[in-house]
């Protein structure tokens, strides 16, 4: 026997069924867990929930998917979002491109670490370090390492 769907049944952002209003982000609400300080052409960092290799995370979703489907529509099928900035925490749709499985993993191939390094920049949160990662940011990925592995 087929359950009949409840009236208040919605799509949510990355186009799943929900019967929870709770788990479809809204604009004026997702937008609030991004800082947004470096205006329309600096990165915005997500503040809230980030997962262990530093992509944000907005209710078990990648926080940078959410955002470019708010600000641009679906991620055709068959791409991937590239960080044009090569700073995962980033949710700036400017920031993101839809593209191949190949071409993400050919410009990356670590050359956007080497760059931010070669600039003093730090590979996380791009402030000025003469290290891979500055303290904050290495204090912080050491962390989430140690938590990891005492699992």
């Amino acid at each position: 026997m087929m359950q009949q769907q409840k009236s208040d049944t919605r799509v949510d952002a990355m186009g799943e069924q929900s019967s929870d209003s709770r788990t479809a982000p809204t604009p004026d609400v997702f937008w609030t867990f991004a800082d947004l300080s470096a205006g329309g052409d600096g990165c915005w960092p997500w503040k809230r929930s980030m997962k262990p290799h530093g992509y944000g995370q907005y209710r078990g979703i990648n926080a940078h998917r959410v955002a470019y489907r708010l600000a641009v529509g679906d991620v055709p099928e068959g791409l991937v979002l590239d960080h044009l900035c090569f700073n995962r925490a980033c949710v700036n749709p400017s920031h993101l491109r839809a593209v191949t499985v190949r071409e993400n993993a050919a410009r990356v191939g670590g050359a956007g670490s080497r760059a931010l390094r070669d600039r003093g920049l730090c590979v996380q949160c791009h402030k000025p370090s003469v290290t891979y990662r500055c303290a904050g940011c290495r204090e912080v990925h050491n962390a989430s390492d140690r938590a990891r592995r005492a699992k």
